[in-house]
């Protein structure tokens, strides 16, 4: 009997993104390495396959956004450009709180031995109000 993966194709999207990353020509080498590298991590810390086709997403487009700019050598101004971009494209709050969390959480890893954050982001602060949130009534206003 073969497995079934239930209703979510959670695995075909996995391989899509893991693909979609490496085949990317606006992401630089090192920087797909090191999203391979992070996926690697997101995975020993038993991170659930769902948040991290999530966190993939997220940072293709960070890593397309950067380009040519190496995640590990990023200054403390570029996170704050980069923080920046995201809060002024039309993200809805909640988008924009899960792109800065994962950011901290990618330099927590990368430059803070996974226990601290780094200077770098330590000053992105992330919270969505309750008045930024849209009930399902209000959806269509």
């Amino acid at each position: 009997m073969v497995p079934r993966e239930g209703i979510y194709p959670h695995e075909k999207q996995l391989k899509y993104y893991l693909q979609s990353i490496e085949e990317s020509a606006k992401i630089n080498e090192q920087n797909k390495l090191l999203l391979q590298k992070y996926h690697y991590f997101l995975i020993n810390t038993d991170m659930a396959l769902s948040t991290r086709i999530v966190q993939l997403q997220l940072f293709k487009t960070i890593a397309e956004h950067l380009s040519e700019k190496r995640i590990p050598d990023l200054t403390k101004q570029d996170p704050e450009e980069l923080v920046y971009w995201i809060r002024t494209i039309k993200f809805s709050p909640q988008t924009v709180h899960k792109y800065l969390v994962s950011i901290k959480k990618l330099f927590k890893w990368l430059k803070g031995n996974g226990e601290t954050y780094p200077p770098e982001v330590s000053w992105i602060k992330s919270n969505v109000k309750n008045s930024q949130i849209k009930l399902p009534e209000n959806l269509l206003n």
